[in-house]
């Protein structure tokens, strides 16, 4: 059986808490680096969720102008047809 040199031992067991504290701050610095990419993500979120809003009014703004416009539109397509048949009637 072979024995292991301690300072071979001691060797391995502080490469491996290198590695561990390596690994632990690599880690980190990648969490606070996805935290960053995920809150610019939740701010557009809710820059798009704005102008969506604004977007829906304006849509009904222009659905209640065009209801509008159609209503006098149709009014003023009565009075036409009003007008023709009192005219025709006039000339016959």
């Amino acid at each position: 059986m072979h024995i292991i040199p301690p300072t071979l031992i001691s060797f391995i067991i502080i490469l491996g808490l290198l590695l561990v504290a390596f690994s632990y701050r690599t880690y980190k610095k990648l969490e606070q680096e996805q935290q960053h990419r995920l809150q610019i993500l939740v701010d557009i979120l809710h820059k798009e969720k704005k102008i969506e809003k604004i977007l829906k009014k304006q849509s009904n703004t222009v659905e209640d102008l065009e209801k509008s416009i159609n209503s006098k539109l149709n009014t003023i397509r009565v009075y036409l047809i009003n007008i023709q048949f009192s005219l025709s009637e006039i000339l016959h």
